[in-house]
């Protein structure tokens, strides 16, 4: 491993890593011998980087106080939890998912705070901790895309707000053999942007749409079937390919996800909040977790709350952003390692040996 890490505007947070980890990538200092086993705690975390950032993380920090502990990957981490389970849940996610089974369609009110109190009291599940820092949806198109079509707000995609706004640029893509557009239809936006919306869950991406169809926006939701989120696969790296590669993209992400800056995304202003927001709960049963847990050096459901306390809006932008390029060529670490290092920044852990 290179003892240099290229340090570009976007990457400074990286700028230290490659240095504070060379002594530690050599292996894993030994645990303390212990009278009792160590408890074994499993964490359930959503595929996409947001989800497995802070799963990892909350695994290191678990381990560094003397549990043992693994991250289980799967679509809907909500519905995998039993005993000294812990799950790292996105509420927006959970409640949509819960508003579309409750009712069968989403004609109703969709609350998340509303949703997500009504599928606990259903599960006997409890809100171990959760996350300072927000999941809101954005939508997110390139610099260029927002700059032609003149796109600074979500409402700006209403046709009956922008008035003449754009009425030149759209005029300008008609063939002069087309019959004139109508001011309405000349300023409907949404038909020339190819539209990305399954970066999220089936469930939430059919909410947003409907919001989007309130704008005049006809955009295709994903099916369940042929949309359902992979136990393994980030889905938001679809979304970020296709607005990197094709002309006039518009997709979602959440406002957290680094890549949004990195890449230098425009991201359209939401002030009427069109788009929902959520957090990140931990869900767990504290008392299993208390029991099962009673030789690691600090109470289970306190160190979550220790660790969820430290995620604001700031911080769980720089742990993903640092989890992403964990594999990449100029660090060549794992997820495990990067967690760590983020988890030693926060003055959470101690340096493990060797790593000076």
């Amino acid at each position: 491993m290179s003892a240099t890490v290229p340090a570009p505007a976007r990457l400074l947070v990286l700028a230290g890593l490659s240095t504070l980890l060379l002594a530690g990538c050599a292996g894993e200092p030994e645990p303390e011998p212990s009278a009792e086993p160590a408890p074994t705690l499993h964490i359930a975390a959503a595929p996409a980087a947001l989800d497995q950032a802070v799963g990892h993380a909350l695994a290191e920090y678990l381990r560094d106080q003397g549990a043992t502990v693994t991250v289980n990957t799967v679509a809907e981490p909500w519905r995998s939890q039993s005993g000294t389970d812990i799950a790292v849940v996105n509420s927006l996610a959970l409640a949509a998912a819960e508003h579309t089974d409750s009712s069968g369609s989403t004609d109703d009110e969709f609350s998340v705070s509303t949703d997500v109190e009504t599928y606990l009291e259903d599960s006997g599940q409890e809100v171990l901790a959760e996350t300072p820092g927000t999941l809101r949806l954005n939508l997110v198109t390139s610099v260029a895309t927002a700059s032609f079509y003149g796109l600074e707000s979500v409402s700006d995609l209403d046709p009956e707000q922008r008035g003449s706004a754009g009425q030149g640029v759209l005029d300008g893509l008609t063939d002069s053999g087309e019959p004139e557009r109508s001011e309405v239809t000349a300023n409907n936006i949404c038909p020339e942007l190819d539209w990305s919306v399954g970066a999220v869950a089936p469930a939430l991406a059919g909410l947003v749409v409907e919001n989007l169809e309130d704008l005049g926006c006809t955009v295709d939701a994903p099916s369940d079937g042929e949309a359902a989120p992979s136990s393994t696969t980030d889905p938001t790296a679809a979304t970020v390919e296709h607005l990197l590669t094709t002309p006039d993209a518009a997709g979602l992400l959440y406002g957290a996800d680094p890549r949004i800056a990195d890449l230098g995304f425009a991201t359209l202003q939401d002030s009427e909040q069109l788009l929902p927001e959520g957090r990140f709960l931990i869900l767990g049963d504290a008392d299993a977790l208390n029991t099962a847990t009673e030789s690691i050096g600090e109470p289970v459901p306190n160190a979550v709350s220790t660790l969820a306390s430290r995620l604001d809006g700031e911080q769980l932008t720089e742990l993903t952003r640092i989890h992403q390029h964990a594999d990449s060529a100029a660090l060549d670490l794992d997820a495990a390692t990067t967690a760590r290092y983020w988890l030693f920044d926060q003055q959470l852990i101690d340096a493990p040996d060797g790593w000076f």
